[in-house]
């Protein structure tokens, strides 16, 4: 006989097949498995689909209070805002890219850091979002 053969009739083998066959019925195994699995999904289509700031600028706009007018300025000269926000990440932290600096933070200090650069380069450019008057300046030199 072979040696397979010989471990299936073996009083222990039975017993672990035993034990692997309620295992594979016992239902948290099979929750254990798929969070594992979807865990490790996760984290991996995470680093896939990183956001940059400019994408999550569109998506956070309304909550951090930007819209209309202002919104379209900001989309007209986005790479001055880009540059700002890239600048400000590698501040943050060097040895991180920008998308991982964005991705990093949570809604709040997303919208906090927008803001700051937002109003930074609005400031630059002489934009006042409130005053009529005084809505755009000649180009910006960095």
């Amino acid at each position: 006989m072979s040696f397979f053969s010989n471990f299936l009739r073996d009083k222990n083998s039975q017993h672990i097949n035993k034990l692997c066959l309620n295992l594979l019925r016992s239902r948290s195994f099979w929750v254990h498995l798929i969070e594992s699995f979807f865990f490790k999904f996760y984290e991996v289509l995470k680093v896939i689909m990183s956001e940059t700031w400019r994408q999550r600028l569109g998506r956070r706009r309304f909550e951090i209070g930007i819209e209309g007018p202002e919104y379209d300025y900001i989309q007209r000269y986005i790479e001055f805002y880009c540059s700002e926000a890239d600048r400000r990440c590698k501040k943050i932290d060097m040895k991180k890219t920008v998308d991982e600096v964005i991705d990093s933070m949570k809604d709040e200090k997303f919208d906090k850091f927008t803001k700051g650069v937002i109003d930074s380069i609005h400031k630059k450019r002489g934009y006042d979002p409130h005053d009529d008057n005084k809505k755009e300046t000649a180009s910006l030199i960095s």
